[in-house]
């Protein structure tokens, strides 16, 4: 009989317990046995899906295609660029693994095996909408968004900030009660969430809370020594509560020195300079993330309506905007997987946060010339630690038409004729999330693109 594996999860709770019995306190017997599971059990941990700390969603408006960042194979073998929103050339599409095909200049490719997206989901029918059906569970579902639920069930973290809507006017999240995220819309705006959140002291009154905690300490060594053992570690606890009330915590969220990739300084979305505040308010978010100051954040991205992009000769905006997207999402892997998780140093953001790019629709194909009208499909794009990358679903481009397909969540195998339900997005985006209990009835977990 082999070796029983261990788990890491078990060998913490039971060595908690035994330590526990031999009188060891909860403070120091948290940490001894954390040091303990690394360096006894270094790799079970990875062997479950980690829990996701962090959450960054992109929220696009008027139907985004995603098809701008990776596709199927069925479009290399063009011999000429027929459609809109697929508009490379032969050989200019490369394949990044599992049969995600990227343009041969995208920053992806090197990131590919944690990128999962697709086309092959049911459109929502109804247009241009601020709360899109995956985000809600279907059509009419009213189900919490997936992001509410996360933020208030993780309270924020350091701060009780729990997370923010960055350009809130074009998103809406169906809260079901719950608290929404925090709007917010400059640098300025989401710096205030971090300066003295707790109370604002002015300098007299910090004095005073000083005076306070100091007196405190000493009637607790007076009356309580017998009692706590590690009167150290109380007052320990005591100054970082002090420093709650009167640390700025704004001066963390230093993006200077950040990759050039979050910068995209004048690059506009239909002649605004929507990518420039893309790259600032991701780099933030980034920041307080890597500090623990909060748990998630929604950034809206309106580009305006692709009706007119029906021609190659319409197409140099869309390769434009997919590369300065990719130049962000490039930036923000790198710095997510160089970056300890602040609770758990053996493990990265990259390996506690998830990404999720959709819209309320995200055009597909259609032939030249003809209105690219495409909302009869849906997608999404995820990417993270937790994620196996891949192309799911195929197209049929017989007739000089294309039509996207679904896939099998539990093979990812296409299934050719059919779209997906919206709420399978909603299922698997909770699963990653934490959240299985919050499901849409009858409707499946895309566990193919789950590791």
């Amino acid at each position: 009989m082999g070796k029983k594996k261990l788990d890491r999860r078990a060998f913490i709770t039971k060595a908690s317990m035994l330590l526990g019995a031999a009188g060891v306190s909860p403070w120091i017997r948290a940490d001894m046995v954390n040091k303990l599971a690394r360096k006894i059990v270094p790799t079970a941990g990875a062997q479950a899906l980690p829990k996701t700390k962090y959450f960054l969603e992109f929220c696009f408006r008027a139907g985004y295609p995603l098809l701008q960042h990776g596709t199927g194979r069925e479009f290399a073998t063009l011999t000429n660029a027929n459609y809109p929103n697929c508009p490379w050339a032969p050989n200019t599409l490369v394949d990044a693994g599992n049969g995600l095909f990227m343009r041969n200049d995208s920053q992806l490719i090197g990131h590919a095996e944690n990128i999962a997206l697709t086309q092959g989901y049911r459109g929502n029918g109804l247009g241009h909408k601020t709360l899109f059906a995956q985000r809600e569970g279907d059509v009419g579902a009213r189900m919490t968004t997936p992001i509410i639920e996360f933020a208030n069930r993780r309270k924020g973290t350091v701060l009780g900030v729990p997370g923010v809507n960055w350009n809130r006017s074009n998103m809406t999240n169906n809260t079901n009660g719950l608290p929404d995220l925090i709007d917010v819309r400059s640098q300025n705006d989401f710096s205030n969430l971090f300066r003295r959140p707790s109370l604002n002291l002015n300098d007299n009154e910090v004095i005073e809370v000083q005076n306070a905690i100091s007196a405190l300490s000493d009637y607790q060594k007076l009356k309580l020594d017998k009692r706590i053992r590690n009167i150290s570690v109380a007052n320990e606890n005591l100054n970082k509560g002090l420093d709650l009330l009167t640390t700025d915590y704004s001066s963390f969220l230093d993006i200077s020195q950040m990759a050039s990739g979050f910068n995209m300084g004048d690059r506009t979305i239909f002649g605004n300079k929507r990518w420039g505040d893309v790259g600032q308010f991701t780099a933030l978010t980034l920041k307080a993330f890597e500090f623990n100051l909060m748990s998630s954040a929604t950034i809206t991205i309106r580009t305006g309506d692709w009706h007119g992009f029906r021609n190659v000769g319409n197409s140099t905006y869309q390769a434009q905007s997919a590369m300065h997207l990719d130049s962000i999402l490039d930036a923000t892997i790198r710095f997510l997987k160089a970056t300890p998780d602040p609770g758990d140093p053996s493990l990265t953001l990259f390996d506690t946060t998830l990404i999720v790019l959709n819209s309320e629709f995200t055009r597909g194909i259609s032939v030249v010339g003809a209105d690219n009208n495409d909302n009869g499909s849906n997608g999404f794009m995820m990417i993270g630690g937790s994620v196996k990358g891949g192309y799911y679903g195929a197209f049929d481009l017989s007739n000089g038409r294309g039509r996207a397909y679904g896939f099998d969540p539990e093979t990812g195998a296409p299934r050719v004729g059919q779209y997906n339900p919206n709420g399978e997005i909603y299922n698997t985006v909770n699963k990653l999330l934490g959240q299985q209990d919050l499901k849409v009835g009858g409707q499946a977990t895309v566990n193919a693109i789950i590791r």
